[in-house]
């Protein structure tokens, strides 16, 4: 375990050992927020890992949280039918949220198969409506505003945000050649893959930036390289969209498997 005035960094020895710790801090937290209030808002990303943690959840904490409470969201969606396998939303679905059998009205997720402009204007009018609100600062004291964004004053706020790292430093769906849409005052936004040209719709770096509490979850050596940047400050990290998820009013923090770091 490792800490710096920005963010902790949480160590595991292996890939399975990091998805079982995950699963573990996310079933203490979910615990901690639903003694407190009456709805926990979390915001949910894909990716390989988080398959792994969606079936355990599933499997082992079926019974030991108190899932009528909580409200799910995504961070990002790619521009396909919620029945199509690379649908963020249709993999969660699977994996979690029909066994654990969620209500429906506490799935607020991001429909691929409409008019992506059209959805990502739907969607933050949703979140408007479902989260509550905040203000103060959407980076961190401890850095340089590198984002642009203004004050989050108004911003809808996650109780906890789950975001994942890419090899190229992207997260959500915030990619290096399109890093200026952190600056975007829309809370949801269209963007593309740098490679496929694949539309997608993402959070923009308002609500990124604005979440209580901000986990990462890292696997692998091919994460290692950007990951280290960006844990070291360094300036070839300001690529790096990831990097620039640093929340002022909230916490951050990096679960990661020792692959990610070496």
């Amino acid at each position: 375990m490792g800490n710096s005035p920005d963010y902790q960094l949480i160590l595991y020895s292996g890939s399975e050992e990091l998805i079982r710790g995950f699963c573990q801090a996310l079933a203490e937290k979910i615990k901690n927020l639903a003694d407190q209030q009456a709805r926990v808002h979390l915001c949910l990303s894909g990716g390989n890992s988080p398959k792994a943690v969606f079936a355990l959840l599933a499997r082992e904490y079926s019974s030991a949280l108190p899932w009528q409470q909580l409200h799910f969201y995504w961070s990002d969606e790619r521009c396909v039918p919620p029945e199509h396998s690379d649908s963020n939303y249709g993999v969660a679905r699977q994996l979690l949220l029909d066994p654990l059998k969620i209500q429906a009205d506490h799935i607020h997720y991001i429909d691929g198969s409409r008019q992506a402009e059209t959805e990502a204007q739907r969607y933050a009018e949703e979140l408007k409506r479902e989260l509550p609100e905040t203000g103060g600062s959407s980076v961190s004291g401890g850095l340089p505003n590198t984002t642009g964004f203004p004050d989050s004053e108004g911003l809808p706020r996650f109780d906890l945000l789950i975001l994942g790292l890419g090899e190229d430093g992207h997260t959500a769906s915030i990619f290096p050649h399109n890093l200026a849409l952190l600056k975007d005052k829309r809370l949801c936004l269209v963007t593309e893959h740098p490679l496929s040209g694949q539309k997608r719709i993402s959070l923009g770096g308002g609500p990124l930036n604005n979440a209580a509490n901000t986990w990462f979850l890292i696997s692998g050596k091919s994460k290692a390289g950007v990951f280290k940047q960006i844990l070291q400050n360094e300036p070839a990290a300001l690529q790096y969209p990831a990097f620039h998820i640093r929340p002022a009013a909230g916490n951050l923090i990096y679960f990661a498997d020792q692959e990610a770091i070496q």
